[in-house]
């Protein structure tokens, strides 16, 4: 998240590099948002030859960095979304590192990406480092870090239900007519030795970038008398899960869990639209004492409908957007534009479309006009500004209404955070 992960492989490759006589090869399987990263970071940061041939949906692209120098690492870089269809040419290939770049995508052990990562490791004969980087690599419980244990052939991932019961407190309830099994953190002062003892590199901002300005998070909770109407029907919706209110406490604990309604996400987007007037006044304040805002959302309606709110304030040039429906080449540019130009000034963009990997710090504040129901992803998209580069104080701003399901999930949801760093915190050992 900022503090120089890809940076951090690009030199640990220099060492690799320099003391090879033939070319190293590499492989780095990315999300696909951070392909372009890549290869960005390789030009400012490599001190050898880099040849790079990119795999993209329906064709491959190649691309030569300093060319003029005679070491070289040829590296293949490829997306999870595309790891299994390609999985037959990869496996002949005489790699001697894989990188997997936000290592949390693999976290679940039956999805094709995980499956995949596995494969590679098991079929490439020639490997001999593997790198897995993620500011987050557990975003809810410790099952999170088992796959990417195994990936490693890591002792601790030998055995599922050991891992299971010893470490995410593994429990068998009843929800919903049926039984599941659920998970926490347990024993996590020995689980976070066993990393740090073995496997584990964590560096905080704290540790690495002191001169980093702190980060201030503030929940604007708005009146909900106006949306009483669907304040209400979130509570009825809630009550189709489960009538029970521990439950619905759990729920929202861990909103994961929660069944998939398209009546709830109707409600969601409703009550995000209904901020809009709000949310323009708000960035007319930010913008008249500073120069850039970034405005993170969920649905694209709402990014599109405040869009047109703000185009009846601002001129269209102060106004850019980025959503899942922008292609890499598209999403690059707008970025490069928000960061090096005066204009434009307001970028609002998908929560999940810059979440990890994207430098925005040419702002200093970002709204929340709707949040995502994970932790992880919250921090992820703020600190696209509270990264390497800031400047200035990061003000971050939550609106929500008052009594609404977003409002009980993000009381919920930071104090989760805590229990998540307790794990991952390193001063202890």
């Amino acid at each position: 998240m900022g503090l120089g992960k890809t940076c951090s492989v690009i030199t640990a490759l220099s060492k690799l590099v320099q003391d090879s006589i033939e070319p190293v090869q590499v492989l780095i399987v990315t999300p696909a948002h951070l392909k372009f990263v890549w290869i960005e970071e390789f030009e400012k940061f490599a001190d050898y030859r880099v040849e790079i041939e990119m795999h993209h949906r329906t064709q491959l692209r190649y691309y030569f960095i300093h060319p003029e120098l005679t070491k070289t690492a040829i590296v293949t870089i490829i997306n999870y979304d595309i790891l299994h269809s390609r999985l037959p040419d990869l496996v002949k290939k005489n790699y001697t590192v894989l990188v997997c770049d936000e290592s949390h995508y693999l976290k679940t052990l039956t999805t094709k990406r995980t499956k995949a990562v596995i494969a590679l490791t098991k079929n490439i004969q020639s490997l001999k480092y593997i790198w897995l980087l993620s500011g987050t690599p557990t975003t809810k419980d410790a099952m999170d870090l088992f796959s990417q244990l195994k990936i490693l052939n890591h002792p601790l991932a030998e055995n599922y239900i050991y891992f299971a019961k010893k470490y995410a407190n593994m429990k068998e309830v009843e929800k919903f007519g049926r039984k599941i099994k659920v998970f926490s953190f347990s024993n996590e002062d020995e689980l976070r030795y066993e990393l740090y003892s073995s496997c584990m590199i964590r560096r905080t901002k704290d540790q690495v970038l002191h001169e980093l300005p702190e980060k201030t998070r503030q929940i604007i909770v708005l009146d909900s008398d106006e949306v009483e109407e669907l304040i209400n029907q979130e509570k009825e919706i809630l009550k189709t899960i489960t009538a029970s209110e521990e439950e619905i406490d759990e729920i929202l604990t861990d909103p994961m869990k929660m069944p998939k309604t398209t009546m709830l996400a109707r409600v969601r987007q409703e009550l995000a639209l209904k901020k809009i007037p709000v949310v323009v006044n708000f960035i007319e304040e930010v913008l008249s004492d500073q120069n850039k805002v970034v405005v993170f959302a969920w649905h694209r309606t709402v990014i599109y409908s405040l869009m047109e709110a703000l185009k009846k304030v601002y001129p269209q040039s102060m106004i850019i957007s980025i959503t899942g429906e922008d292609t890499q080449e598209t999403k690059a540019k707008a970025i490069q534009l928000f960061q090096n130009h005066e204009n434009p000034r307001i970028l609002i963009c998908s929560i999940a479309a810059v979440s990890t990997g994207v430098t925005l710090t040419a702002a200093s504040t970002c709204i929340f006009i709707e949040s995502d129901w994970i932790p992880a992803h919250i921090v992820q998209a703020e600190d696209r500004l509270h990264r390497i580069g800031q400047k200035n104080p990061v003000f971050v701003y939550h609106f929500t209404f008052d009594r609404s399901v977003e409002s009980r999930i993000l009381k919920k949801m930071f104090h989760r955070k805590e229990k998540i760093e307790k794990v991952l915190e390193a001063k202890h050992v």
